[in-house]
């Protein structure tokens, strides 16, 4: 990572991990594979919203992920989503994003 990169991503708090898609959805980038997550931009309390039954890998819907993958990228995105400073509510609600 360059220099300029460096400092450009400490200064403004961005992952390196995650591309916002507008205003719905996502990619998520965890041990060299990427995953689309579908989530939507909120105001209020939250920031995002991420849908947690719609996690796959980008760029091939078909692949069905197990409960248990889709917990490790979620526990991962949540932390990169931290860091930047970002409010996240995952729906439905039956993952503890504490």
């Amino acid at each position: 990572m360059g220099v300029f990169r460096k400092i450009w991503r400490l200064i403004f708090r961005r992952s390196d991990k995650i591309t916002y898609l507008g205003r719905a959805g996502l990619i998520f980038e965890m041990d060299g594979a990427q995953y689309f997550v579908d989530s939507e931009m909120l105001s209020g309390d939250f920031d995002i919203a991420i849908l947690w039954d719609n996690i796959y890998p980008y760029g091939n819907k078909e692949i069905k992920l197990s409960q248990k993958e889709r917990e490790v990228i979620l526990r991962e995105l949540l932390k990169e989503l931290k860091y930047e400073g970002v409010k996240a509510d995952v729906h439905p609600f039956f993952y503890d994003n504490q």
